[in-house]
């Protein structure tokens, strides 16, 4: 028969009581569930969104309040609306890209035009055969011969018609220009992707999210962009370090974040400020 000395009792009754207390009390610092239920709660809202990867990688006590040092990643949960988004980007260029060659090739036939006509508008004011118009201080009937004698050089002078032909080209090809910007304009306006892949893809990654404001504090975000195209509204940007138009915003991004959280322990256990 074995025997349990009165020590070997008071040692059984300590250790019961301590695990009792603590089970009682909760842990004295925050847990890693305490910490994922923070960070999980404030993503919550988020549609297209997941974290993973959170824990704790340091913690001090201040005067009232338990500082916790974490990281997790943010990452999307469907990486094929990326997908999707590229391919009608790859569409929308085909089409706005052939308008901005037609633009391009348009303006330098427009300059060219007009470099061009400055020698027939020339060949009519140096014209040796034009009228020339009456000294100052003319009276009527010098005025009045001056416009026919012009009227009837206008109506024969070979110069003064190439000119007016070249002028009528010259307005055509403006005309034609303001035509093809008309249409890019409404290319650019109904365009899903094409000119904001920034704004698309952040728009369907914070999709859901609270306030920029908020959400700023957990996620890489810079300023927000107004776009039109289906969405015309103010949306928060993702800060991922590439151009407005760069192609790897169809890439998927893990992001990697770190950030600090103070909490309180209350009668519930750990509770974020």
């Amino acid at each position: 028969m074995k025997i349990i000395s009165n020590k070997g009792i008071i040692q059984i009754a300590i250790s019961t009581f301590i695990g009792v207390f603590i089970t009682a009390c909760g842990s004295s610092t925050p847990s890693t569930g305490d910490i994922e239920d923070y960070i999980e709660a404030k993503f919550s809202s988020c549609e297209n969104m997941l974290i993973t990867n959170i824990k704790k990688t340091n913690g001090h006590q201040d005067e009232k309040y338990y500082k916790v040092d974490l990281e997790y990643t943010v990452k999307l949960k469907n990486y094929s609306h990326l997908e999707k988004l590229k391919n009608l980007y790859n569409k929308e260029s085909v089409t706005i890209g052939e308008s901005e060659r037609q633009i391009k090739s348009s303006t330098e036939l427009v300059k060219q035009t007009e470099n061009e006509h400055h020698q027939y508008t020339a060949a009519v004011t140096n014209s040796k055969t034009k009228p020339r118009s009456p000294e100052w201080g003319a009276n009527a009937e010098q005025e009045n011969n001056y416009r026919t004698a012009l009227e009837q050089w206008k109506a024969t002078a070979p110069e003064y018609r190439a000119m007016k032909e070249h002028e009528e080209f010259l307005n055509d090809a403006k005309a034609e220009l303001k035509i093809l910007y008309a249409h890019y304009d409404d290319d650019m306006r109904n365009a899903k992707v094409y000119g904001k892949i920034d704004a698309v893809v952040s728009d369907y990654y914070t999709k859901g999210c609270g306030s920029s404001t908020e959400m700023k504090k957990y996620i890489p975000i810079t300023t927000s962009s107004l776009i039109s195209g289906g969405l015309g509204r103010m949306i928060v940007v993702m800060d991922f370090g590439f151009e407005k138009d760069d192609i790897r915003w169809f890439e998927p991004q893990e992001i990697n974040m770190a950030s600090s959280i103070y909490m309180q322990k209350t009668d519930n256990g750990w509770r974020s400020l």
